[in-house]
Order: structure tokens, then C-alpha cells, then sequence
């Protein structure tokens, strides 16, 4: 059961995957250019309740954060190396 109201995002046995979708959209949003990544590794389902907002932009990741501590969870800055994919155009390469 997951239900979204203007303050709370209430998830109740929901797979913790489903709330890692739901603060990526936030991360994208406030910074397209940040990486999100789910290290929390927890693959059962959950139960929690977080100041949310049906707009985006309000909501605040401070908020978020201190809410996610009540939980065991929290949101970090962390620089990590990270391999990746390019595309290339063959001819500027030269």
C-alpha cells in the first residue's frame, strides 16, 4: 500500500526499490548530474513515512534526509570512481 499525500509519503510492505525510485526522480530533479546510487542493499519489503510533496520541487532533501535517519537510512555526498560508456564521433577523435 503506498499512499502520497501533499505531506507525507506513506509505504507500507512495499519493496525498498519502489522508495529508491521515488528519492532518485527528487536527486534527478534537484541535479540531473549527481549519481544516485542504492548501497542500503536491503531487499525486503518495507513500512515508512516521509515528509514528501506531490511537487517536486518542494521537496526538501534536508527534510529527507533527517527522516530517512529515523529509519537506519540517511542521504551521503560520497565521490566514488566510477567506469562508465561514452560515445564517440571517430572523426574528432583523430
Amino acid at each position: 500500500v503506498v499512499r502520497s499525500n501533499e505531506v507525507h509519503l506513506n509505504i507500507q510492505n512495499t519493496p525498498m526499490s519502489y522508495l529508491f525510485s521515488r528519492i532518485e526522480s527528487v536527486i534527478i530533479y534537484k541535479d540531473s548530474y549527481i549519481p544516485f546510487f542504492d548501497e542500503a542493499k536491503y531487499k525486503g519489503n518495507i513500512d515508512i513515512n516521509l515528509p514528501w510533496s506531490d511537487d517536486i520541487k518542494n521537496i526538501s532533501i534536508p527534510a529527507l534526509r533527517n527522516s530517512l535517519r529515523k529509519y537506519g537510512l540517511d542521504l551521503v555526498d560520497e565521490y566514488k570512481n566510477l567506469g562508465m560508456k561514452v560515445i564517440l564521433n571517430q572523426k574528432l577523435k583523430q
